[in-house]
């Protein structure tokens, strides 16, 4: 029994300084157990010698008693950091789950903007009731990655039946590369992906919310207004449900009844 104690003791206080008393009890409980263990089966195989006194089965029966109890003793250890260890292995599932998400995020801002074919599709079912009229398209300045989404927003709008507008450069796309998009003065958002440019004297852009029907889980906006500001905002309300990030930006730098759809360089 002394050997035992001074063992354990040896034992819990040759740890590191940076294993907790849950990681001592941790390991320690399997180590009672396998010392127990052990000297259950020595006990079991020593045989007492003919003529053994009473004294001696006593002794021999205490020891059984012992190892036993040391058994119990480090079950009992493993069970009382069952709960500790449980959480730990929660705490670390929910690191890594967060840990993941930030890198998807990141890996998500970092990857290139490109509209799929699915995002297309999409886009043509939900703008089948809006008027087809000319749509601008253009960057200011704009990088490559820049210019291949903007290529990609002015293909889908043309696959949907929305005509290009009738000055365009390269691609259908309109270049300012002496212009700059700058978001409202109020806005603490990311950059848009695309943002809706449309006149406006007091910074709210004069456009009708359209009527909308549910359909294939998405709401498909119904236009009946010929206004450019309506036709492009309706436009908007079909990009952002197929995951396209808009904006809607102010702007007496252009004539009234004139609209924009700008694609910003990405955020860094």
């Amino acid at each position: 029994m002394n050997l035992f104690l001074s063992t354990s003791f040896f034992a819990f206080s040759v740890f590191p300084s940076s294993y907790t008393s849950w990681d001592k009890i941790e390991i320690i409980g399997p180590f009672l157990v396998l010392f127990g263990i052990i000297w259950e089966f020595k006990e079991l195989l020593s045989r007492l010698p003919d003529g053994a006194t009473d004294t001696m089965r006593g002794a021999k029966h205490i020891r059984e008693i012992l190892a036993a109890l040391i058994v119990v003793f480090g079950v009992a250890f493993e069970l009382v950091v069952v709960p500790h260890t449980m959480k730990e292995v929660s705490d670390v599932k929910y690191a890594t789950e967060v840990l993941r998400a930030k890198n998807d995020a990141l890996e998500l801002k970092m990857r290139p903007r490109r509209i799929s074919m699915e995002q297309m599709a999409n886009f043509i079912f939900l703008t089948e009731k809006i008027p087809k009229i000319p749509i601008v398209v253009s960057v200011f300045n704009g990088n490559p990655e820049t210019e291949t989404f903007a290529v990609d927003l002015r293909r889908m709008l043309s696959v949907a039946g929305f005509q290009t507008n009738s000055n365009p450069t390269l691609w259908g796309v309109e270049q300012h590369p002496d212009q700059r998009f700058h978001q409202p003065f109020d806005s603490t958002n990311a950059l848009p992906w695309v943002a809706f440019i449309a006149y406006s004297t007091n910074g709210i852009i004069q456009a009708k919310i359209p009527k909308t029907e549910t359909t294939n889980g998405f709401n498909r906006p119904i236009v009946i207004s010929s206004r450019n500001e309506d036709i492009y905002y309706s436009i908007v309300l079909c990009l952002e449900q197929i995951g396209i990030k808009t904006e809607p930006s102010a702007s007496m730098d252009i004539a009234p009844g004139e609209c924009n759809l700008v694609v910003p360089d990405k955020s860094p």
